[in-house]
């Protein structure tokens, strides 16, 4: 619903696609939504939390009901912790690895299979350069971009010749 994110919605929308806004803050989610279809645009938000597998299973449902079928989806929820590794609190990096790696790859299950049998489909996954190198006060979320990296390059390798393109970006 916010930075990026809506960026890309926005994006997506002005291109003609239909938009669900899956966010787990409800304000700029429906904020969002809302921007479309004031410029026309068709957006549904509905409220997702990306470390939940019930959840994204929810948002899928909702979205195939909706628009009838989810031909791209974009894995670009995360947020990062700036701690030194001596100082992180577990907690904070247990939630930063659900939301920026497990979260993606829970989207993806739940959106594969039927990519799969239609023989197309899209799945873009948003890293970090932080997913290339490590950086000092940053070994957290690195470690969840690097497992992006690592779990988007063995599923193209999956997908390769079924129809269902992979990107990443970094």
């Amino acid at each position: 619903g916010t930075g990026i994110g809506r960026a890309i919605c926005e994006r997506f929308a002005a291109d003609g696609a239909k938009i669900t806004v899956a966010d787990i803050n409800p304000g700029p989610g429906f904020e969002t939504a809302a921007r479309i279809q004031r410029f026309g645009g068709k957006a549904e938000f509905i409220q997702t939390d990306i470390r939940s597998e019930l959840s994204i299973q929810n948002a899928v449902a909702k979205t195939v009901f909706a628009f009838g079928t989810l031909n791209i989806l974009v894995n670009n929820a995360g947020f990062a912790v700036f701690e030194a590794i001596e100082q992180a609190n577990p907690s904070e990096l247990r939630t930063m690895m659900d939301t920026n790696f497990f979260g993606a790859v829970w989207c993806t299950q739940a959106v594969l299979p039927s990519m799969l049998d239609r023989g197309s489909g899209t799945i873009v996954n948003v890293a970090s350069i932080a997913g290339l190198m490590g950086y000092a006060r940053m070994g957290g979320y690195c470690a969840t971009k690097f497992a992006l990296v690592g779990f988007t390059e063995a599923l193209r390798d999956e997908v390769l010749g079924r129809g269902v393109r992979l990107s990443l970006v970094r």
